[in-house]
């Protein structure tokens, strides 16, 4: 299962901005009950990473402004938790690269009915169409991805990604709190890398 990576970074590309004015959203909600799904290249010998690097993606010039405390605490969680498992961080060249993405899209729920919302393209041509009942309180809400993927040496080839959806708080919450918030997701993620690894095993076998 081959995955390109410039699919990730035109997506990337596309959802960056986001990413620059989340400064005031705690990142992903609240982190209890934390649901992470993966995929991976199933050939790839992840036994053998040792070593990784960051996978620099240029960001888009604009009128935003960059939310670096944000990308500061994702990234801190990141080289800690692989730190933590034994990968070795270097400046380039490693056996591995690695990145994330975080973005938002707009959802709606609704209490005691059903609501609907399908696109695609029909003999008429494209449309959309919106099916539900008798709405009794109908809300939009954001959720909130966070992406990290760990790409090929040379940052052809996506092999490994963990993704989290929460819906986005607008509470708000001290620094101490956000960096707390951005390292139990990323901590959630990691603990399925790589494939087949087993986190509460391995910290049991360690306080042995």
């Amino acid at each position: 299962m081959a995955m390109c990576v410039k699919t990730v970074c035109e997506n990337l590309m596309k959802n960056i901005k986001l990413l620059w004015l989340l400064s005031a959203v705690v990142l992903l909600g609240a982190c209890s009950g934390i649901h992470v799904t993966t995929d991976y290249k199933e050939s790839e010998d992840f036994s053998a990473w040792k070593t990784w690097s960051w996978y620099e993606i240029k960001t888009p010039e604009g009128d935003a402004v960059r939310n670096t405390l944000l990308e500061d605490r994702i990234k801190s969680a990141i080289e800690s938790e692989l730190k933590a498992r034994g990968y070795k961080q270097l400046e380039s060249g490693g056996d591995f690269q690695a990145t994330y993405q975080l973005s938002s899209e707009s959802k709606i729920e609704s209490r005691d009915t059903s609501v609907g919302v399908s696109y695609g393209t029909y003999r008429r041509g494209y449309g959309t169409t919106v099916s539900y009942g008798s709405p009794v309180d109908i809300r939009e809400y954001q959720e909130g991805t966070l992406m990290i993927d760990f790409v090929s040496p040379d940052g052809q080839e996506l092999l490994w990604r963990g993704v989290v959806k929460k819906r986005l708080s607008g509470a708000e919450q001290t620094p101490e709190e956000r960096n707390q918030a951005v390292r139990e997701v990323v901590a959630a993620i990691i603990a399925k890398f790589p494939p087949g690894y087993d986190a509460k095993a391995a910290q049991e076998a360690e306080q042995k």
